[in-house]
């Protein structure tokens, strides 16, 4: 007499994989907690240095683009956080024209003032529902 397990042996390695991503999502969780932890002491430094009014507009700038890196790399992990448990991310509409002009900003203190960035803007406000992570991906 003759048993067939492949149907067992199937769903044991189902639930084993199901296992090994329960604690990926667990481990993902905290680290995106205590990395929103960190993030949350860069933003608050960059946010009392510019209120202390920095000498130059240069250095007030990079405070302000640590601010909002901060920012967006906290709503990344708040996302990450979300999604580890399961729950809904929500919707929000944004402006197109804005969220280009952001990268933007962010591209031509990358490239520096040798490189010339031009942005052409679409005339009417363009919007999306997107979650608010994916503007933040470029």
């Amino acid at each position: 007499m003759a048993i067939d397990v492949t149907e067992r042996s199937n769903l044991e390695a189902q639930l084993r994989q199901s296992q090994k991503m329960e604690s990926v999502g667990q481990l993902a969780s905290g680290i995106a907690h205590d990395f929103n932890n960190l993030l949350t002491v860069i933003s608050g430094h960059a946010g009392m240095l510019l209120a202390e009014r920095p000498a130059s507009p240069k250095a007030a700038d990079s405070l302000k683009e640590i601010a909002e890196a901060a920012k967006r790399a906290s709503d990344l992990t708040r996302q990450l956080m979300t999604f580890s448990r399961k729950q809904e991310l929500h919707l929000q509409v944004a402006d197109l024209n804005e969220v280009v002009n952001n990268v933007g900003k962010m591209l031509r203190r990358i490239l520096g003032e040798d490189i010339a960035l031009t942005v052409d803007f679409a005339p009417a406000c363009l919007r999306s529902r997107r979650t608010w992570g994916c503007w933040n991906r470029f």
